[in-house]
C-alpha cells in the first residue's frame, strides 16, 4: 500500500510504502481501544457508534523502498479530491513536484523558543540550517 497526505486540493505528498499484513475484526469497545484511534476522534474525525458494523483492522509494516522520497514526491490527487483511497492500476497520478526539502518538516520556531538537544542538531532539516547560518554568533 502507498500512504500519501493530501497537502492542498489537488494533490498529495508520499508518506510511506507498507506491508499490509494481518486483520482483525473490530467491535465498538475493540475500535474504541484501538492505538491512534480516540486521538484521531479529538482531532476532529467522526467516531464509531455502538449501533454499527464491526471494522477490520490492518497490521502495516512500513518499507524501506524509496524513503527519500517520503515528504518530496507530490503527485496530482485526481477528481473527486475528498476520494482517500484509490486503486493504482485504475487510475493516473502525474507527478507535480519533488520537493528539496520534505514538506512534513515544521516550521522553525522563533529564536526566543528554540531549545535543541545536542541529538537534534546532528539531524536539522536544510531550512533551518540555513536560517541558523544567518544568525549572529551561529
Amino acid at each position: 500500500m502507498v500512504s500519501f497526505i493530501g497537502k492542498g486540493a489537488g494533490n498529495a505528498t508520499l508518506a510511506g510504502i507498507y506491508h499490509i499484513g494481518a486483520s482483525q475484526m473490530l467491535d465498538y469497545h475493540g475500535y474504541c481501544t484501538f492505538p491512534g484511534n480516540r486521538e484521531l476522534e479529538e482531532l476532529g474525525m467522526a467516531g464509531r457508534t455502538p449501533d454499527m458494523a464491526s471494522c477490520l483492522a490492518f497490521d502495516l509494516e512500513r518499507l524501506d523502498h524509496h524513503a527519500e522520497w517520503i515528504g518530496r514526491l507530490v503527485i496530482t490527487w485526481p477528481l473527486p479530491y475528498r476520494q482517500w483511497w484509490r486503486w493504482a492500476k485504475n487510475g493516473t497520478f502525474p507527478v507535480a513536484a519533488i520537493e528539496a526539502e520534505s514538506r512534513f518538516v515544521r516550521n522553525m520556531p522563533d529564536w526566543h523558543d528554540l531549545i535543541l538537544t545536542w541529538h537534534e542538531l546532528q539531524s536539522l532539516p536544510a531550512s533551518w540550517c540555513a536560517t541558523l547560518a544567518q544568525w549572529r554568533g551561529i
